[in-house]
């Protein structure tokens, strides 16, 4: 999963530097958890330059697509 959660943004984001870390075991017996996976993103990029903190979520968001719900 990690290899397509990167794939999906390094084909829309220009990238410096990213790490994509699973931490879905640490989260599989909290309340509500429907077997989705839980990840950590650190991502650089010169494309966030001049973007506050929600508009570059909303890039990875759209970078995601379906891998979000």
């Amino acid at each position: 999963m990690i290899d397509i959660i990167k794939n999906n943004i390094t084909s829309r984001i220009n990238i410096i530097k990213i790490e994509i870390i699973d931490q879905s075991a640490s989260h599989e017996n909290h309340p509500g958890n429907n077997g989705g996976g839980h990840y950590k993103a650190l991502i650089i990029s010169n494309d966030f330059e001049g973007k506050n903190l929600v508009e570059r979520h909303q890039m990875i968001y759209k970078a995601l697509g379906k891998l979000m719900n």
